[in-house]
């Protein structure tokens, strides 16, 4: 793994359709399994009403990556990092700055979630110090399973 320089910084409303793209591209290999609309500058907004979203950006100040940290259930959701730069260290960087987040607003866990056919995130956020919670949840509206999946729940300690 090869870290690229990157700052990672809270994502404002000039950045929303850069967001919405990324997390468009992103979560594209999920589409086969999952029917929902896509994210547009809007529902990025709309968002950040109950939270906020961490974004990396690189030398160019491109947007190459973001998280959303959802404040009233004390998670993390919505990694994503542009598919050509993944394995380099983004993803880690914008979890850990996540997580500095809701350290310093005093949460004493925090839970990620993904769909459980994504079985390589697993792995992933278990060597970021996530453990499975044993819960699954069926997906939020406006979500739709085209072929059975529900959400792994995981979580990590910060105190």
């Amino acid at each position: 793994m090869v870290n690229l320089q990157v700052t990672i910084r809270q994502g404002g409303f000039q950045d929303f359709d850069a967001i919405a793209t990324l997390v468009n591209r992103s979560f594209e290999i999920e589409r086969s399994y999952l029917k929902e609309p896509p994210e547009t500058a809007a529902s990025v907004a709309d968002d950040i009403k109950s939270g906020l979203y961490c974004v990396a950006v690189d030398s160019q100040r491109q947007l190459v990556g973001c998280v959303y940290i959802h404040n009233r259930h004390r998670a993390i959701f919505k990694l994503a990092v542009e598919p050509a730069l993944q394995r380099k260290g983004i993803g880690r960087r914008l979890m850990a700055g996540a997580e500095e987040y809701a350290k310093s607003a005093g949460w004493p866990q925090v839970a990620v979630s993904f769909l459980s056919v994504r079985t390589e995130l697993l792995e992933y956020y278990h060597k970021q110090g996530y453990a499975e919670t044993g819960e699954e949840r069926k997906l939020a509206r406006p979500a739709c399973a085209i072929q059975p999946c529900h959400l792994t729940i995981m979580s990590k300690k910060l105190i």
